[in-house]
């Protein structure tokens, strides 16, 4: 169970590259959801 586990983890885990695409994305998205307003 916990190997099938980390198999399934393993996919998810992101670089920190596309952490930070990621993140900036949210940010950028939020900011522009604020002006829209």
């Amino acid at each position: 169970l916990n190997e099938q586990w980390a198999d399934e983890y393993e996919d998810v885990v992101m670089t920190d590259a596309e952490w930070e695409e990621k993140r900036w994305g949210l940010i950028a998205q939020a900011q522009y959801d604020q002006r829209g307003e």
